[in-house]
């Protein structure tokens, strides 16, 4: 049958021109900017699994008390020893990316294939962010265990909403040998929708028995269910790790919750498909964990609930949320008027309400109330909705225009902003309401294919794959120099000895790539805080110890910010805050690594030139001879 159908309305056409579509938005609005974030101490963990015993002497792994829960460290380490960290950062990433859009169009199923289509692409250019501060998302351009966790999480909600149980419970196992945080939420959702279809699945609530008993024998993990933290130790978590704490959630963080239980709630409407029998499920077991977070940590202190961080039930709600805009949006479409109006808000909605505006609710609440409007008998008119879809339009156009100034006075600060930079030629693909756009009339032929403009749906998206490919690892050269020299000499090393501490500040992948010695302090190292009291009091004091470099630091980023210093020349750290740090406290750090000359001669000194920018000189100061 689809064989009698002109070429360009063919199934098989339409799907590749999809797939085209979704893959350049990927590249375009999924860029890699390196090993960062989380990502650079997943890498320190393979690298210890690869017996590189300095690591043991390092503020991270005093107690080690992550890694002992997930694989993936284990799993990424041969990767890691074959590829090197470039190579093997990359590939594992598109990897499990693909694997993760594979799993979300299953979550689709029962939908109109354009529909399915139109999900997807939604999901890829939507922001992705969750929890405190935007500081979380799924799908993230790094690598780390929550990668791999997140395409099986999906891949066990797609299999149980199938009816494959035994598919969906080994889904749901690599997920938790990944991360067992990012898979509980997904474990709670596969348990729900499995008693909805056998009441007796029910009886699995009875596992907490054991639980409980194992806490009371303090085994484990499970012994922390009957701790709380003590005071000192949950000033310093509420200082290093606050977002653990839903208390602590900003307006702008609840908005985005808020919006998302919202959106399912219209998606739960109909039951009939599997996408409104997850969105419903997704509801209560969210707001659940939401409140058993609040009691547990915020209230109540405990150690275990503070630690299985049970807001991030959140990733899932709004991953759901994202992917229901595909049936509403055609849906509503189809209402004419009103409807396209409540699409046109919609749309704003989902983009402004991941911004830092305090009084983006108010677009959230005019968008909801647009598609109450768009189901009733209740007449508009033309003129009105004419003139709502218009506002929609400006609206879209100036955030976007903010957003491209804030991008482009970030990459004229230079690294110097203590920014995170990219290039000036991706900030139109960093514009969500650009690439939503784009995503949409792209789309568009889907729903109502013409030889026309499937050959112009088709030409665009070869343009957007090739601007996407072009773009896609925006690396800087100092970011792509650690990660393509990972592992080799390096001449520091001659002079540093293989246990000695190493202060390297804001820089903890360099210290272990380049030059694979312990770190005395970097930020990213508190990470453990909240797992380990011995790792919590150790961040505290070496934070105290750096703390004159810290400041001045601080104090130098915002110079070059408001432009009254032109780099770190203008603003070198003091003589005297460097001899501060090796020696007015004991056990300070051997070595110091800075871009700015003391008067003291350095140990070392190391002249990197990138590409297209002035070159830098890192400088090896040592403590001992700092007096």
């Amino acid at each position: 049958m689809n064989d009698a159908l002109p070429w360009f309305r063919r199934q098989g056409v339409l799907s590749a021109m999809a797939v085209l579509w979704i893959v350049a938005l990927y590249l375009l609005c999924r860029p890699y900017r390196g090993v960062r974030h989380d990502a650079m101490l997943y890498f320190g963990q393979s690298l210890f699994h690869q017996s590189s015993s300095w690591l043991q002497h390092d503020l991270f792994f005093l107690s080690n008390s992550q890694d002992r829960y997930s694989l993936f460290s284990t799993l990424f380490a041969p990767v890691l020893q074959a590829l090197g960290l470039s190579s093997a950062e990359i590939v594992t990433l598109l990897a499990l990316h693909a694997l993760l859009l594979f799993a979300v169009w299953q979550l689709t199923a029962g939908l109109a294939t354009p529909v399915r289509w139109i999900a997807l692409a939604l999901v890829v250019v939507l922001p992705h962010f969750y929890a405190a501060g935007n500081r979380f998302g799924y799908g993230e351009p790094f690598l780390t265990a929550r990668s791999l966790a997140e395409p099986f999480a999906v891949l066990a909600l797609a299999a149980v909403l199938r009816g494959r149980r035994v598919l969906a419970l080994l889904a749901l196992a690599v997920a938790i040998l990944a991360h067992p945080l990012m898979a509980l939420p997904a474990g709670l959702i596969v348990w729900r929708l499995l008693c909805e279809g056998d009441r007796r699945w029910n009886w699995a609530a009875l596992l907490i028995a054991p639980v409980v008993a194992l806490a009371a024998l303090d085994v484990g993990p499970f012994g922390a269910l009957a701790h709380r933290y003590d005071w000192r130790w949950l000033d310093i978590v509420r200082q290093e790790d606050d977002y653990v704490f839903i208390g602590t959630w900003q307006l702008q963080d609840w908005q985005q919750v808020a919006f998302d239980l919202a959106l399912l709630w219209l998606c739960a409407r109909n039951p009939a498909t599997p996408l409104g029998r997850l969105a419903r499920v997704s509801i209560g077991v969210t707001i659940v964990c939401l409140l058993v977070s609040l009691l547990g940590a915020d209230v109540g202190h405990n150690m275990l609930f503070t630690q299985l961080q049970l807001w991030r039930v959140t990733w899932i709600s709004h991953l759901v949320a994202m992917l229901s805009l595909g049936p509403l949006l055609t849906s509503l479409w189809t209402r004419h008027d009103k409807g396209r109006l409540a699409v046109s808000l919609l749309l704003l909605a989902a983009i402004i309400i991941s911004s830092t505006a305090r009084t983006a609710w108010v677009v959230g609440a005019l968008a909801f109330a647009s598609v109450l409007l768009s189901e009733s008998g209740f007449e508009v008119s033309r003129g009105f909705v004419r003139l709502g879809i218009g506002v929609c339009v400006v609206a879209a156009i100036g955030i976007s225009g903010v957003e491209a100034s804030a991008y482009y006075d970030q990459i004229q600060m230079g690294a110097e902003s203590g920014l995170m930079i990219g290039r000036a030629s991706a900030i139109p693909a960093a514009l969500p309401a650009l690439m939503l756009a784009l995503a949409l009339i792209g789309l568009w032929p889907l729903l109502r294919p013409t030889q026309a403009s499937v050959v112009a749906g088709a030409a665009i998206g070869l343009v957007l794959l090739g601007l996407g490919g072009w773009q896609w690892d925006q690396r800087s050269d100092w970011t792509r120099y650690v990660e393509q020299h990972q592992g080799q000499s390096h001449p520091f090393q001659a002079v540093i000895p293989p246990n000695a501490q190493v202060y390297w500040a804001d820089d903890l992948l360099a210290n272990w790539a380049l030059l694979g010695r312990p770190s005395y302090f970097a930020e990213a190292q508190a990470a453990g805080a909240l797992f380990s009291r011995e790792t919590s009091f150790a961040v505290m004091s070496r934070l105290k110890t750096v703390s004159p470099l810290v400041m001045q630091s601080m104090e130098c980023h915002s110079l070059i910010a408001t432009g009254r210093a032109r780099g770190t020349m203008d603003c070198r750290p003091a003589d005297d805050a460097v001899r501060d740090v090796c020696h007015l406290t004991p056990g300070g750090p051997d070595f110091i690594m800075l871009t700015s000359p003391l008067t003291v001669p350095p140990a070392a000194r190391w002249h990197f030139q990138p590409t297209d920018a002035a070159a830098t000189d890192y400088l090896l100061y040592d403590c001992n001879k700092i007096h």
